[in-house]
């Protein structure tokens, strides 16, 4: 079962969870895509493919680091750390310490949102910055410390899987509260 660690981050700030990563004791391969990076883990295993010849991060030691993004010039997305790998207690115990070790880390920083709701984040202040489908889709949401501030000063941030369709209405609402943004 896939495992998805969501953070609130500035943008530069997200690199910050790669270099976690990447400051490892081995660290992984890191393949940089268009929204983040691949993590590939060689030293837990190989890299198996899929028959249309993509690599099958279902039955790989690989993480996918989403970094956050800025939206219609007013939006953050969130950044998410997937842990993809299926069974990875019994096929991949080292990423499985990986797993334990990054949450471990991640849960230094203040949990903004919770799932269940916790009393000191249900309808707290920062629901009201929380757009879109980001509370859908979070078990919890982690703030990074310019994340944190940025929450702090009224910073809205959403799903980055949030469809355009999606996003119109939150933009429209966003307007209607004063917010405009630089496409308007």
């Amino acid at each position: 079962m896939a495992i998805t660690f969501r953070f609130l981050a500035s943008p530069e700030e997200g690199q910050m969870v790669l270099n976690w990563f990447k400051g490892l004791p081995d660290p992984p391969h890191v393949h940089p895509r268009p929204d983040g990076a691949a993590l590939f883990f060689t030293q837990f295993g190989p890299l198996l493919m899929t028959a249309t010849n993509e690599a099958d991060a279902k039955r790989s030691p690989v993480v996918l680091v989403v970094l956050p993004q800025v939206r219609h010039g007013i939006l953050w997305t969130a950044g998410e750390a997937q842990f993809l790998t299926e069974r990875m207690k019994s096929s991949f115990p080292g990423l499985q310490r990986v797993l334990t070790s990054f949450r471990q880390w991640l849960r230094t920083f203040p949990v903004v949102f919770r799932q269940p709701r916790l009393p000191e984040t249900s309808g707290g202040p920062w629901d009201y910055y929380l757009e879109g489908g980001i509370r859908n889709v979070s078990d919890e949401l982690f703030a990074l410390p310019a994340g944190m501030k940025a929450l702090e000063r009224g910073q809205y941030f959403v799903w980055q899987g949030d469809s355009e369709g999606r996003l119109d209405p939150v933009l429209r609402m966003l307007r209607l509260r004063g917010v405009t943004n630089a496409e308007s």
